[in-house]
């Protein structure tokens, strides 16, 4: 007997290209690094509104405290209030509570295990304007990430 299989409505595996995209929270849930044992937040995105409409990205918020700036910031840009973030006794996130939320992912070209690949290095808010973005980018673009910046837990 064959094997039907239609692949009308599949992705290509070719990699997005370096930009900005907007993008809803399609997965989110708590991790443990398997390496390191730190904590994480771990993001599925899906691009909206562009010729890659449907694209999976994924993002990884690291919970620990030399990177609690920025878990904030990509907090912030999925919608919380600097009063909530910095309510005394710290908050219970849900990661339900992120499901279907919009927002705008920077994307650079990276490698991974000698393949290339799109790789979210930040969330910013989806109200941000198009040029405060582009100089967010080009500026962080200039100067190399700080070393205690985590997007990715091995």
């Amino acid at each position: 007997m064959p094997i039907h299989v239609d692949f009308t409505d599949t992705q290509d595996l070719t990699v997005l290209p370096p930009g900005i995209y907007n993008v809803i929270v399609a997965a989110c849930e708590e991790r443990t690094g398997k390496d390191s044992g730190n904590p994480y937040i771990y993001f599925e995105l899906t691009v909206e509104g562009s010729e890659h409409e449907g694209r999976k990205l994924f993002f990884n918020a690291t919970v620990i405290a030399k990177s609690r700036p920025y878990l904030m910031r990509t907090l912030q840009a999925l919608g919380w209030t600097d009063e909530e973030l910095r309510a005394p006794g710290g908050l219970d996130l849900d990661p339900m509570d992120f499901i279907s939320v919009r927002c705008r992912a920077v994307v650079r070209a990276s490698t991974y295990e000698g393949e290339p690949q799109a790789k979210v290095t930040r969330l910013l808010p989806i109200d941000a304007s198009i040029q405060a973005v582009k100089a967010t980018v080009e500026r962080e673009a200039k100067a190399p990430p700080p070393a205690e910046e985590i997007t990715d837990v091995f």
